[in-house]
């Protein structure tokens, strides 16, 4: 079957999805919102929290409100510049499974593909392609934004454990906490210092 998604720049993801941004991604969606005369309202998705330094470590940033900023008059407005979230899309998400799966044979990563996808929703022979083609031959642009994506908190989740090892950082367990001690869960989401995960690693690294 020749068929290979088309992005229809439909818009939709832009206005039902939060964008979300690397730490890295900051300074460029800074630069184009500066640009464009964007405000850039954003929240923390993904994060640790450091006992030793008392700072709430970002790993993935999110916007705090729907549409995308970057998404006006029906235009995604730096589509040619797009980040790794929206590059990836209709993949949405992927699971590690874990090495249990890998040694029964079977697949240890699940990808979850949003079927509200214009182009997926008009397409029944890509839709139904899902179930048993390889995404990276349905979505090869997309499947390669998903490994960056991979790449990125994979080494991430890496250099904190390096950090955790060396004891440079102690991880509090936020689910525990949460549970045990949610005012001082909360204290700490008010009151700490929140720091985007590459510069506190490099700094940790090189002090």
């Amino acid at each position: 079957m020749n068929l290979v998604f088309e992005c229809q720049m439909c818009g939709i993801c832009c206005q039902t999805k939060f964008l979300c941004l690397y730490p890295f991604e900051l300074n460029r969606a800074n630069f184009y919102a500066q640009k464009l005369n964007i405000k850039l309202e954003l929240e923390p998705l993904r994060a640790v929290l450091d006992e030793i330094s008392q700072k709430i470590i970002v790993l993935i940033y999110r916007m705090k409100e729907r549409p995308c900023p970057f998404f006006s008059d029906n235009t995604c407005l730096i589509h040619n510049h797009k980040f790794i979230a929206c590059k990836k899309y209709p993949i949405s998400q992927w699971i590690d499974l874990g090495s249990v799966f890998s040694f029964l044979g079977l697949n240890s990563e699940f990808y979850d593909v949003d079927d509200k996808c214009s182009f997926i929703k008009t397409h029944p022979k890509f839709k139904l392609a899902l179930k048993t083609v390889p995404l990276s031959l349905l979505l090869p642009n997309e499947y390669q934004a998903v490994l960056r994506d991979k790449k990125v908190w994979i080494d991430l989740q890496n250099q904190l454990n390096i950090l955790k090892k060396t004891h440079k950082i102690k991880i509090i367990n936020e689910n525990k906490l949460k549970k045990d001690d949610p005012d001082k869960y909360q204290e700490i989401m008010n009151f700490w210092e929140q720091e985007p995960a590459d510069y506190f690693i490099n700094f940790i690294k090189t002090h």
